[in-house]
């Protein structure tokens, strides 16, 4: 049943593949051609996933009593391709569509995560996650190069979208296949004190390394636009290459052992700082290559350590500190990228990102044993360092909140409000020059 459930999920990802390329596109697309600067979809991105992970920790909590059911998971999978393929249909609530969208993305990103750790064997688990990431890689490829067609021949953004969901929501009746309760979501055994300790020092390891690869993805086709001025077509072929290099890199990577992973983490905080450097246009679509072949071994690397972990914490746990990982550095990273980008420029991103991906380097190389160059006893001693000052910061933050969680929730409701009606009345006067033009 286990190899059932792991075809079923390859395949979902396979379809997937092509939603999600269209979606993830277009939909932000169309947002700026009302009038929405990027900037302000940066801001959108950053509130959006900090949404996101408040959210799924609430949904941990409910998944921990209950488990998860089929309606759940077949609802929130659905609600997502529904949310963000009908954007352009929602007029002024679009923007509440794209907040939402983000929210329930991460929330299917969740399940599915808690569906393939619930696998229960790390070299399943494994070989699951690096296949998805190649099938979902090629459709993907597939629907750019489609959907560049069809605008090319004047479709329209609405109608991508349709299909978008129409292929979204197929994924949807092959994920109804699965057979949840063939799936572990308890811990094998009670976690130890190394399992935590790791538990949270490969939390930060991602923390930093994802949000150092959401400000290059961020600053590196804005700094060959606008500061080298290649034609728009060398930076589709660099998105196109990075695309390619993904699903060749799901192959290598998972058949390493975990020393190898090493050379990837230890070689990409070097990249950004090249693609600085570097005024060849052309080179910069090799280095983009290099770039998606590192990260995505540095990136596996966390989300094998998390399939390892999974024994100790259980499945949703794992799953959990995996998806908040990702989701904080999707709000650490916009964040980073809008204020250097008011204050100092695209230029300053590349030195952000490669510092970030160098504390990503140390974390790994004194604290995961998996990797670390120091011995064995002082890698420990790092670790609970690191853990304990994440606890004690932990504990201090909500002491500190405690007294101040009711004017704090009430600034954020009102920047929030404030932020949103700004933009709805800006779309709104950008939609009626439209028409009145």
């Amino acid at each position: 049943m286990g190899n059932k459930n792991s075809i079923i999920l390859i395949l979902e990802a396979a379809i997937s593949g092509f939603y999600l390329a269209v979606s993830r596109s277009l939909a932000p697309l169309y947002l700026v051609s009302q009038g929405l600067k990027v900037q302000e979809l940066l801001l959108l991105s950053a509130l959006g996933n900090l949404l996101a992970v408040l959210t799924i920790r609430s949904l941990y909590s409910l998944l921990q009593s209950r488990g998860i059911s089929a309606r759940t998971l077949l609802l929130v999978h659905g609600i997502e391709r529904v949310l963000w393929c009908s954007i352009p249909y929602l007029g002024m609530l679009g923007l509440i569509g794209y907040l939402a969208g983000i929210t329930v993305a991460t929330m299917t990103g969740f399940l599915i995560t808690l569906l393939i750790m619930g696998l229960g064997n790390e070299e399943l688990v494994k070989k699951v996650m690096s296949r998805r990431t190649a099938l979902s890689a090629t459709t993907s490829v597939v629907a750019q190069v489609l959907a560049t067609l069809a605008l090319a021949g004047g479709a329209e953004i609405r109608e991508l979208l349709l299909t978008a969901l129409g292929i979204g929501l197929l994924a949807t009746v092959v994920l109804s296949r699965m057979h949840l309760d063939k799936l572990r979501s308890k811990p094998s055994t009670a976690p130890a004190s190394e399992a935590l300790e790791k538990q949270a020092t490969v939390f930060l390891y991602l923390l930093f390394l994802l949000a150092s690869s959401s400000i290059l993805s961020i600053s590196w086709p804005s700094y060959l636009l606008k500061i080298l001025s290649v034609h728009t077509w060398v930076a589709s072929l660099l998105s196109t290459v990075q695309t390619l290099t993904t699903i060749v890199a799901a192959f290598v990577w998972v058949r390493v052992g975990f020393k190898s992973y090493r050379i990837a983490i230890a070689l990409l905080p070097l990249v950004p700082l090249a693609a600085f450097l570097i005024r060849d246009p052309y080179m910069h679509i090799l280095l983009a290559s290099a770039n998606v072949l590192l990260f995505s071994g540095a990136n596996y690397f966390g989300g094998f350590m998390y399939a390892r972990l999974a024994y100790y914490l259980g499945p949703i746990r794992a799953s959990l500190f995996l998806i908040s990982a990702s989701g904080m550095a999707q709000v650490v990273g916009p964040l980073i990228s809008y204020l250097a980008m008011l204050q100092l420029g695209v230029d300053a991103l590349f030195i952000v990102s490669s510092a970030l991906a160098l504390v990503s380097l140390i974390i790994a190389m004194t604290s995961i044993s998996e990797v670390a160059l120091a011995p064995e006893k002082y890698v420990r001693i790092y670790s609970r360092i690191l853990y304990n000052a994440s606890i004690a910061s932990y504990t201090t933050m909500i002491i500190a909140a405690r007294s101040a969680l009711t004017l704090t929730l009430q600034l954020l409701a009102l920047s929030s409000t404030a932020m949103l009606l700004f933009l709805f009345l800006k779309m709104a006067y950008y939609i009626a020059l439209l028409s009145g033009g």
